[in-house]
């Protein structure tokens, strides 16, 4: 019975992902320029996360640049386009998109760190620290930040910064506890 249920699926989700990538060829081929794409950003996401979890990114990279084609502004759609660029090991290039999204979104801090791994990746530690540096700068108390500058500069023989970096660090885990302790022991209280 399982196997009847996992082939109807397979089924479905294939031939679901073939109606929609005839419908993204379809609407951005067409002759007539009154005809625009009828998918939303909500199903384009949906279908390649479903490729992107099985390590299409080929697939997800020739529909996503389709689709990019006509909503160049859809940032969800090109999020998933650096995944997959970084999936198949094309580090520049999801560098290159990733910035399209953070120009986007300033003040997202999940892409920025991603930003500055990649850069890692690609042997810039430099670029890296001032992505990390730009989010001490809007956040100082961010401890991904001051974990990964820490790292960075002792990786790259910058002692005094890594040491200061280390402290702060520690400064703020201490902080953490603290304010944990302290939850701890009113929630103690109410019990």
């Amino acid at each position: 019975m399982n196997e009847t249920i996992f082939i109807f699926f397979t089924i479905f989700i294939t031939t679901s992902l073939i109606y929609f990538l005839y419908k993204i060829m379809l609407g951005s081929d067409s002759v007539n320029k009154e005809q625009e794409l009828q998918i939303t950003s909500g199903e384009i996401i949906e279908q390649l996360m479903v490729l992107l979890k099985q390590k299409k990114y080929n697939i997800v990279e020739s529909v996503a640049k389709k689709y990019l084609e006509n909503k160049s502004s859809d940032d969800g759609v090109r999020s998933i386009l650096v995944k997959a660029l970084h999936g198949s090991g094309r580090i520049h290039e999801a560098v290159d998109q990733l910035k399209i999204v953070i120009k986007h979104q300033p003040n997202n801090f999940q892409k920025k760190v991603f930003l500055a791994n990649c850069y890692l990746e690609i042997d810039k530690p430099m670029k890296a620290i001032d992505v990390f540096q730009e989010i001490l700068d809007f956040d100082p108390n961010n401890i991904v930040a001051v974990k990964e500058l820490s790292d960075i500069y002792f990786e790259t023989n910058q002692k005094k910064s890594a040491l200061k970096m280390y402290i702060k660090l520690v400064d703020l885990l201490d902080n953490i506890q603290e304010k944990a302790y302290k939850l701890t022991k009113h929630q103690s209280k109410k019990y």
